[in-house]
């Protein structure tokens, strides 16, 4: 992923969630991507990209695109933000930014302890880190803990962490739509 900023004359004037298509040299047709930035007096517009392998877009944006070239960019396009009728919705990026942010807590019947918040995904490691130190220092011998069957959640290192304070470590099935408010 790559941060691609291009700057117009005038200022960039969208809201979140519209979009704008760039055309690039040597790429047949244009390509939408959504801005990541908030609007900008000074006319810049943010772009975050994911490189993808053979992608003709991206390897454009990452090899041949050369600092002070010219670009086309047309937009805004679209409009997939929600406000009460003829109200303009002013919505920003948590932090700056809009990469993956994970939130993980323990649900007690009488609060939520142990909150960790992750910038970016979780992983076997993350995840050992927070029940090591965050999450077993507020159990009791007793308690249980109910996790999904993430593979990140299912080490050893996980459960002997749990088990070395005497709770007790259940997984949900594999399926649960009960527990999902997705389905």
């Amino acid at each position: 992923m790559a941060e691609y900023t291009f700057q117009c004359e005038g200022k960039a004037d969208f809201l979140p969630g519209q979009y704008a298509m760039l055309r690039l040299r040597g790429v047949s047709g244009d390509r939408a991507y959504s801005m990541s930035n908030q609007l900008s007096p000074d006319g810049l517009w943010r772009f975050i990209v994911k490189r993808v392998p053979g992608g003709q877009e991206t390897t454009v944006l990452a090899e041949a695109l050369e600092i002070g070239e010219s670009i086309e960019l047309d937009g805004p396009y679209g409009r997939r933000t929600w406000a009460p009728k003829d109200e303009r919705l002013i919505g920003r990026a948590p932090h700056g930014h809009w990469r993956t942010m994970i939130f993980i807590a323990a649900l007690r019947h009488d609060r939520i302890d142990a909150p960790f918040v992750l910038d970016g995904p979780v992983n076997g490691e993350a995840f050992r880190a927070y029940v090591k130190q965050m999450l077993v220092p507020t159990l009791s011998p007793g308690d249980v803990v109910v996790t999904d069957n993430l593979v990140s959640h299912q080490g050893q290192a996980v459960r002997d962490a749990i088990r070395s304070v005497k709770a007790h470590l259940l997984f949900l099935p594999p399926y649960s739509p009960d527990l999902n408010p997705i389905e």
